[in-house]
């Protein structure tokens, strides 16, 4: 009898404890798949992306850099802007994300252009709270209410879950950066100018509410991971 073998599509898993986040080699988490963030036994994330201007990112490379954490470069597709056309690889976009109680994440934009450009920077996140087992199984049941607020001046997303007695909540914070960010449509959106050869930085927050308790990152990550990244790199070249 012939062997099936199954070979799934390129991804990156990362995790610490109970917390983990699994998702494709962009590092995104696509809908109605099994993807996500996980604690305690819930998917919190059940859908992630990022885009410029409303066009997904292209991917140049990722990898897990430990067991914790992860490495993402991307790159912008053509894009019309009013300022004019953006050649496609024209932005460079750096994801450094670690897990702990919850996920850390780092964003490094370089403008290549030659020019002043003026971007939008996009990060759809949705939360579903699905049960890891139904998740398994394929089959999500829909209880309870689910609502988000955004807090202008926190700079943070609020999504939360009750059903009866049972609670959840994830809390996507910004950090590190001073450029216009806002909520609508589902995205949180960042208003970034950029000179030729500058780089813009931010840090986003995943914190994971169960019940009481509640999942936190540590801040600061961004040195820790360039090192990190750069021991590893040295290791490659041995």
């Amino acid at each position: 009898m012939p062997i099936e073998i199954k070979v799934a599509p390129p991804g990156l898993t990362i995790s610490q404890g109970r917390t983990f986040m699994v998702t494709d080699a962009k590092g995104e988490i696509t809908l109605n798949s099994q993807q996500g963030v996980y604690a305690i036994d819930t998917r919190f994330v059940g859908f992630y992306s990022l885009s410029i201007n409303r066009q997904p990112w292209k991917l140049v490379n990722s990898s897990q850099i430990t067991f914790f954490s992860s490495r993402i470069y991307l790159t912008n597709p053509a894009l019309p802007t009013e300022d004019g056309d953006v050649a496609e690889d024209s932005l460079g976009l750096t994801v450094d994300r670690y897990v702990e109680e919850g996920i850390h994440e780092d964003f490094s934009l370089t403008n290549y252009s030659g020019k002043k450009l003026k971007i939008v920077l996009n990060l759809a996140i949705l939360c579903d709270f699905a049960d890891l087992f139904e998740v398994k199984a394929k089959r999500f049941v829909l209880r309870g209410q689910t609502r988000s607020r955004w807090n202008e001046a926190e700079r943070s997303l609020r999504t939360f879950y009750t059903n009866q007695d049972f609670h959840r909540a994830l809390i996507y914070h910004i950090l590190g950066t001073d450029v216009p960010v806002g909520f609508a449509n589902g995205r949180i959106g960042f208003e970034i100018e950029l000179e030729p050869g500058q780089q813009w930085h931010a840090c986003g927050e995943m914190m994971l509410e169960h019940g009481q308790e509640v999942k936190r990152p540590r801040s600061g990550h961004q040195s820790r991971g360039l090192a990190l990244f750069s021991f590893f790199a040295q290791l490659s070249r041995c």
